[in-house]
């Protein structure tokens, strides 16, 4: 028997280096800073724009603390009603009189009265609060802060 012929191709192995070091000027440090300030200032173009949205359809809650100034809110009580309620000065001799010494706090700020300060008081309940923060509740929620007391049904 005879043996199989060999081969005469040597087994060589070559690698290619398909990674590159050439140096084309940029610095991958400065353009991660450049891309990171074009994100930031297309963010805070899309919250300015978002923001003048929000402020141009009234849905901004800064709008809530000017209760002359906007008179269409529909879900709580139109300003004519809100301005009849009885309105008066703090006083504690007043308060003391009337057996209500606990109530020397607004439960709508969470701040105490402070003499002569002008309050509102609800009809029927006879809760009373800031007048500004009793005004601004009011347009908005139509009901007593405290007891949820509606004086007018409003639609659901």
């Amino acid at each position: 028997m005879s043996s199989p012929p060999s081969s005469s191709i040597p087994a060589t192995i070559t690698t290619q280096s398909y990674i590159t070091t050439e140096d084309d000027g940029s610095d991958p440090f400065a353009t991660l800073f450049i891309l990171f300030i074009f994100c930031t200032l297309f963010i805070r173009l899309c919250l300015i724009c978002i923001s003048t949205y929000y402020r141009d359809h009234g849905l901004n809650p800064t709008t809530l603390t000017n209760v002359d100034e906007d008179d269409n809110l529909s879900t709580g009580l139109p300003i004519n009603i809100i301005k009849s309620y009885h309105t008066f000065h703090y006083s504690k001799s007043i308060i003391a009189i009337r057996n209500r010494e606990h109530d020397m706090t607004c439960s709508i700020c969470i701040s105490d009265y402070k003499e002569s300060e002008t309050l509102r008081m609800m009809p029927k309940c006879c809760h009373y609060f800031h007048r500004d923060c009793l005004d601004t509740w009011l347009k908005v929620k139509g009901s007593c802060p405290i007891c949820r007391y509606s004086p007018m049904e409003l639609p659901v």
